[in-house]
This record gives structure tokens, C-alpha cells and sequence, in this order.
């Protein structure tokens, strides 16, 4: 796994000396690309996002960054636990937010 955590990925995106900040972006477009995947399956029940066409991947890595700002307390959950949950809320306005996975 490339972030363990919230607090690594933040880390990495907030280090300017970070070999791994650009890497940030790439895993945001990962999870995403991931559950646009998940949800075109049969029988798939978990989490569901709708992002706009138009929505850049800028945008989204805006969205998990103020996501994580915003939920301190969340920081030592898996980092693509925290970017699902922050682009559900972004996509519905009123998530159905994972908890840490076990």
C-alpha cells in the first residue's frame, strides 16, 4: 500500500521535499477509478459516488485534502478508507462513511 494512513498521505502532500507528494494525486485518481469500477458490478452494495464529468481530478484531490482537514480524528484510518469516505460526501451530501477497515 502506498499510504498506510491519513497522516502519511497528508504528510506526503504537504512535504515539499517528499519524493512521494506527486504520488498523492495518482492515488486519489486509483481509489476513484477503483469505485467507479466497483459500482458497474452486479450485486455490488458498498459505498456509491457520482462525480460530475466535468469534475477535474484536481478538484477531488481538493476534496480529500479539505476531507482530511476537516476530520483529524479519522487520520490514522487507512488513507483509502478516508478518500472514499471524503468523495461520498462530496458526491451526495450526506455520506454513508466507512469506518476503519478491520
Amino acid at each position: 500500500m502506498v499510504f498506510e494512513t491519513g497522516n502519511s498521505f497528508i504528510q506526503a502532500h504537504f512535504d515539499q521535499e517528499s519524493p512521494r507528494q506527486g504520488v498523492c494525486i495518482g492515488y486519489v485518481e486509483g481509489v476513484t477509478d477503483t469505485l467507479e469500477l466497483l459500482q458497474q458490478l452486479d450485486g455490488y452494495a458498498g459505498p456509491r459516488v457520482c462525480i460530475p464529468p466535468e469534475a477535474t481530478l484536481q478538484q477531488r484531490m481538493l476534496v480529500v485534502i479539505d476531507y482530511m482537514k476537516n476530520h483529524v480524528g479519522e487520520l490514522h484510518w487507512p488513507a483509502d478508507v478516508i478518500v472514499v469516505n471524503a468523495l461520498c460526501r462530496a458526491s451526495s451530501g450526506s455520506p454513508t462513511p466507512l469506518t476503519r477497515r478491520c
